[in-house]
């Protein structure tokens, strides 16, 4: 799925990641730009969407430590 067709009526622009980019990356982004998910992105196609609730998740599992 190209991201310009997910993106095309959005107003703000967007946070992205690449897949191989770090936690401690997206955290901080989402922290900064006071959003609850990044588009992961490689090179111009939609791979995945980070979630805040994913990373809670992964945390309560153990697959992850702060």
């Amino acid at each position: 799925m190209k991201v310009r067709s997910v993106t095309k009526n959005k107003g703000k622009p967007l946070i992205t990641l690449c897949p191989g980019d770090t936690l401690d990356k997206a955290v901080t982004l989402m922290m900064n730009h006071r959003i609850g998910s990044v588009l992961i992105v490689d090179p111009d196609m939609l791979t995945g969407v980070l979630s805040e609730r994913d990373l809670y998740a992964s945390y309560i599992k153990g697959l992850i430590t702060p």
